[in-house]
């Protein structure tokens, strides 16, 4: 199976009538997710459960994953919290997503880039490009519930 319909298969909503709303941008990497690429530390998993060689936790942060606790990580890394998903020329933002009914708490972050689309780690496999954040909301990652921006002055042009 291709990469693109692996992906595709649990996110369909990645494509529509006018073609793909994604670009692949790197191979399959198990060795860190989603919270470690959106922080911009790859050099291991951030996992609240897991502890050892090739896991991080910061220090102070609950280990119950929730949408709470993920946000006090970016806020760690100067991000504050606000409502607006919308692109703001010279700030950063992030994408909290996690399930309403569930007990699983936070599943996902995304990162959105300069140009405002955004950047997601999807598991152990690729990273992606992607248009907006309701292509990858629904039954795997739940739906965005916290959104944080921080100020890049590098992004100021």
């Amino acid at each position: 199976m291709k990469v693109h319909d692996e992906i595709e298969e649990d996110f369909s909503t990645l494509r529509n009538a006018h073609g793909s709303k994604y670009t692949v941008t790197s191979c399959a990497d198990g060795r860190y997710n989603c919270l470690a690429w959106a922080v911009g530390h790859i050099g291991a998993k951030w996992d609240s459960t897991l502890e050892g060689a090739g896991y991080y936790w910061p220090p102070g942060i609950g280990r119950n994953d929730t949408p709470d606790e993920w946000a006090q990580i970016f806020v760690l890394h100067g991000y504050q919290l606000t409502n607006d998903q919308t692109h703001e020329r010279g700030f950063e933002k992030v994408a909290i997503y996690a399930s309403h009914d569930g007990p699983d708490g936070a599943l996902h972050v995304a990162r959105q880039l300069q140009d405002g689309k955004w950047t997601s780690k999807l598991g152990d496999e690729s990273d992606i490009e992607h248009a907006d954040l309701e292509c990858l909301e629904g039954e795997i990652y739940g739906t965005v519930m916290r959104v944080l921006k921080k100020h890049r002055a590098d992004w100021d042009q």
